[in-house]
C-alpha cells in the first residue's frame, strides 16, 4: 500500500491555516486564525501610545486647586485685609501714649496671656541673662544665706517633703515598709547666679478682633513636657531594646543550628526558660 509522506499529510489536515496578516490601519480589525494543531485563536494588532499630558483628571485637579486659591484670595482681600489696616491706623493713633508703658514692661513684642496662642515654630532658648545686686532674687538668697536657722529651717521642710513623698509610694513602702523615720542626712544649699532658663517660640495670636504673628515665652518646664510629648525618647528606646534583643536571640539561635557555638546559659532566652 502507498502511504504519503508525513510532511505532505500535514499539509494537507489543515488546509485552512493562514500566517497571521499585520495589517497598518489605524484601526485593525480582528482576527480568527487557527494554529497548526487546528485550536482557533483571534489575532489582534495594537499599538502603546503614551498618555496624553492633558487628562481630564489633571484638567479636573488643577481646575479645583484654581478655585480653592482663588477663593483664598478673596476672603483675604475681602475680610482679612481691611482688618489688619483698621489695626495700623488704631496703633498709630495709641503709640505715643503706650509706648513708654509697653517699653518699660518689655512685653510688647510678646502675646498677651489672655489671648489665645497658636504656637508654629520650635521653641528656641533665649540668651541667659544673670543675677544683678539689684534683683529682688538675689537679695533675697543673700538673706537666706547671712540666716543660718532660717536655711536649716528650709532644710528640715524639704527633707520632711521629700519623705512623705516617698512613703505615699506603694512600690517604696512594698521593700522598706511605712513606718519609717528620717535618719541622717547631708543637703547642701546653693543659689544659682541666674535664673531659669526661658525659651521662645513663634506663633499666631488670635485676639478678640485681631490675628497677629507674636512670640510667645514658655518656662524650662513647658518646654521640657513639650519635647517629651512630641519626641517620645522613651517609646524609642524601648522599641529599640525589645527589637535588638529579638534579633539577637533569633541570631544565636542560628549559630546554635549551625554548630558555630554552644547553648550560653546567661543568654536572655536561657535565663527565661529556667526563670
Amino acid at each position: 500500500m502507498f502511504r504519503l509522506s508525513r510532511a505532505f499529510r500535514l499539509r494537507q489536515q489543515y488546509p485552512h491555516y493562514r500566517s497571521p496578516r499585520i495589517h497598518t490601519q489605524s484601526r485593525p480589525a480582528s482576527q480568527l486564525l487557527h494554529s497548526k494543531n487546528g485550536d482557533p485563536y483571534r489575532f489582534q494588532t495594537v499599538r502603546f501610545k503614551q498618555p496624553s499630558v492633558f487628562t481630564w483628571k489633571r484638567i479636573a485637579t488643577a481646575a479645583l486647586y484654581v478655585t480653592a486659591y482663588y477663593g483664598a484670595l478673596q476672603v483675604w482681600d475681602h475680610y482679612m485685609e481691611p482688618l489688619l489696616e483698621d489695626l495700623d491706623v488704631e496703633e498709630g493713633v495709641e503709640a505715643s501714649s503706650e509706648d513708654s508703658a509697653e517699653d518699660a514692661a518689655g512685653n510688647s513684642e510678646y502675646a498677651d496671656e489672655e489671648n489665645r496662642f497658636i504656637p508654629l515654630t520650635w521653641a528656641r532658648a533665649l540668651p541667659r541673662t544673670f543675677y544683678k545686686g539689684s534683683d529682688p532674687e538675689w537679695q533675697e538668697f543673700m538673706k537666706v544665706a547671712k540666716d543660718p536657722p532660717r536655711a536649716k529651717k528650709i532644710q528640715a521642710a524639704l527633707v520632711q517633703l521629700v519623705h512623705q513623698q516617698m512613703v505615699a509610694r506603694p512600690a517604696i513602702t512594698m521593700r522598706i515598709g511605712s513606718n519609717t523615720k528620717v535618719g541622717h542626712y547631708w543637703l547642701e544649699m546653693t543659689y544659682p547666679d541666674a535664673p531659669p532658663l526661658e525659651y521662645q517660640r513663634s506663633g499666631l495670636e488670635l485676639g478678640e478682633d485681631f490675628i497677629a504673628w507674636s512670640q510667645q515665652k514658655i518656662t524650662a518646664d513647658e518646654w521640657w513636657r513639650t519635647k517629651r510629648a512630641l519626641w517620645p525618647k522613651a517609646a524609642f528606646d524601648g522599641a529599640y531594646a525589645t527589637a535588638t534583643l529579638v534579633v539577637g536571640i533569633q541570631w544565636r539561635k542560628a549559630k546554635q543550628a549551625m554548630g558555630w557555638e554552644g547553648r550560653d546559659p546567661f543568654s536572655p532566652e536561657e535565663r527565661y526558660k529556667h526563670a
